[in-house]
């Protein structure tokens, strides 16, 4: 929504994967970025606009500019239903499961730092300290996370899967080497129980 906007995703398109995040666009301002060769949509509903039927946001842009999008899956940023509808929407090869772990992530309660600022873990959230109303990141890594996906959530164990391996390695562009258990890859393999509980990593 910045001037210049548009005009640096056409150039930083060469370099990298571009992604809107964190944004006050409207659709258009978002429709505009990617076309310009915007291709992806960082945390996927937060410090953004909703969907409103006469205001559709940047959420609508990246469905119909075929975008991929990644949320937080903790079941504190997003609600579970939305989780779901997000899988219906933009289908299971566009989704990416994330944890957006700040560094109490598996620490006790108390209080941490966030790019400078203070932040107040308690129990599964973390808030910054002076607004205890604002989330400053997640305190739940990713396989939990994704466990909660599949049992709590309702998504299915192959979109769940997809949604924490080959879909961020495809974009990220390194699915040559990892995100499968394809001949040639990186072993990077959990072996897990019937209830997800994980048994040997190799």
């Amino acid at each position: 929504e910045l001037p210049g906007a548009v005009e640096f995703v056409e150039k930083a398109k060469e370099l990298c994967t571009v992604s809107v995040a964190h944004t006050d666009s409207n659709y258009d301002h978002a429709k505009a970025a990617f076309d310009a060769g915007a291709t992806h949509l960082t945390h996927l509903y937060n410090a953004m606009p909703g969907i409103h039927h006469r205001k559709p946001g940047p959420v609508l842009a990246a469905w119909e500019s075929g975008a991929s999008v990644e949320v937080i899956c903790d079941g504190i940023h997003v609600h579970p239903s939305v989780i779901r509808m997000t899988f219906a929407l933009f289908g299971d090869d566009r989704v990416i499961l994330v944890s957006d772990s700040m560094a109490g992530t598996g620490l006790p309660d108390g209080d941490y730092l966030l790019g400078g600022q203070s932040v107040m873990k308690q129990g599964a959230r973390a808030v910054l300290k002076d607004h205890p109303d604002i989330l400053a990141g997640s305190v739940t890594d990713l396989y939990t996370g994704f466990r909660k996906a599949v049992r709590e959530m309702g998504i299915s164990l192959v979109s769940a899967v997809k949604a924490v391996t080959v879909n961020p390695a495809r974009i990220a562009g390194i699915d040559q080497d990892y995100g499968s258990l394809e001949t040639g890859r990186y072993a990077d393999i959990l072996l897990v129980n019937e209830n997800l509980e994980i048994q040997r990593i190799i």
